[in-house]
């Protein structure tokens, strides 16, 4: 299907728009992850709408808001199916396993990975780096819980001229919003302000796409006062790389053609921005080759097959979600696959343990940095190790227990 990404009048945020759905059923049916008959899918409509149990959406959806571009409406259903879930985890909690998904728990997947001994001294030195509040003197730099767990990849001279502080108590929110849990959104938002007028933020890069996404079009709906620019990495790195900022001395992906996975988020800034990545590649010398479910239509690394309050990160849900991407990847017949997300990056390098014929996976930093002559730091193999055993050793046991979650109300 061919979706108009130009839909600048529309706002796929807002609450779901009861009175613009006329319960044609396109929204489940053109899904790409849930590709219900149409029949199915109208009638899984009319179960959300009566507040009743489904057979699959509101087990499987991952949240990605395509549905928010496909409806020819503009009802926003996907804020119809956080809604449901928001409500059944206010009677049902989440299962004990969520706990060590939970960014704001302690031990979760992340900071368990990092206590791991393994884990670079030079990394260690930038945790405590970033936990710095005193004022930035120029632009900030948010990196966000992904980048925080492979902060190597920051040791780059394509960010010289920003300032990065952060720590895991200032996660943007985003896994909280595509899971539903509105209360934790509006309470990390408190935070935040507080974090960001503390640092004297007047200009902020993300280094992920979601986080910007996060940021810019969801926060504010939850008391956010953010009153400075904020911009993509990718925005910031295309710009340099333009003005000549930034010299790209080889093409070290000439003849060799790539597959790209897009964030869930890119959708919302439009073609020039899904189109950022394709151009830095082939200035690298890349052939693209899209595969299955890319750009627009993209389906998520493998993370959000977990987000439904139903799964609670069940392991196997996402297992079964990211193997699915990378044999998508696989089938393009493509050399080399690319992320410029890092939690990307860290789905399809765990999964990858379990399946070795996957593509070779590079964040696209890391291309940048062969490009100007340094040497990136690839320890994502190793980072996959301590994930994959954080995961055996605390999340595991949790499986056995039938107890029910709630997170713990949040500081602000």
């Amino acid at each position: 299907m061919e979706v108009n990404l130009l839909k600048k009048d529309m706002d796929f945020f807002s609450d779901f728009q009861i009175e613009k759905c006329n319960i044609c059923g396109k929204c489940f049916n053109e899904c790409p992850v849930l590709k219900l008959p149409i029949d199915e899918s109208i009638a899984e409509m009319k179960r959300i709408l009566a507040g009743n149990e489904t057979k699959v959406v509101l087990q499987k959806c991952q949240s990605c808001f395509y549905c928010n571009l496909i409806c020819p409406n503009g009802a926003n259903p996907a804020q119809l199916i956080l809604h449901r879930w928001y409500q059944y985890y206010q009677k049902n909690g989440l299962p004990m396993w969520a706990k060590y998904y939970n960014t704001l728990d302690n031990p979760n997947f992340r900071s368990y990975t990092l206590a791991m001994r393994g884990i670079p001294k030079d990394e260690r030195k930038l945790y405590e780096k970033w936990k710095n509040l005193d004022p930035v003197k120029g632009t900030y730099c948010y990196p966000g819980c992904n980048v925080y767990t492979a902060a190597y990849l920051t040791e780059t001279s394509l960010f010289k001229d920003l300032e990065i502080r952060y720590s895991l108590d200032f996660c943007c929110g985003e896994t909280f919003y595509r899971t539903g849990l509105f209360d934790q959104v509006k309470d990390q938002t408190q935070r935040l302000n507080k974090y960001f007028n503390k640092l004297g933020v007047k200009d902020m890069v993300v280094l992920c796409t979601a986080g910007t996404n996060v940021f810019k079009n969801i926060l504010p709906r939850f008391g956010a006062k953010f009153d400075f620019p904020i911009k993509s990495y990718l925005d910031y790195l295309w710009e340099k790389i333009e003005n000549g900022e930034i010299k790209l001395k080889r093409q070290i992906l000439k003849g060799i053609k790539v597959t790209i996975q897009d964030s869930c988020y890119s959708k919302f800034f439009g073609e020039n921005y899904i189109n950022i990545p394709r151009k830095i590649l082939e200035k690298l010398g890349a052939t693209i080759v899209e595969m299955k479910n890319s750009r627009e239509c993209t389906i998520c690394c493998g993370i959000a097959g977990g987000f439904s309050p139903y799964s609670g990160y069940f392991p196997l849900d996402l297992i079964r979600a990211t193997l699915s991407r990378l044999r998508n990847a696989k089938k393009t017949g493509a050399k080399m696959h690319v992320v410029y997300c890092a939690g990307c990056l860290q789905m399809f390098y765990v999964v990858k343990l379990l399946y070795p014929p996957a593509l070779p996976v590079y964040h696209i930093i890391e291309l940048l940095q062969l490009s100007i002559g340094e040497t990136p730091k690839r320890r994502e193999f190793r980072r996959a190790i301590s994930f994959f055993l954080g995961i055996i050793i605390k999340q595991f046991p949790l499986l056995l227990s039938r107890k029910r979650y709630r997170l713990p109300k949040i500081p602000h």
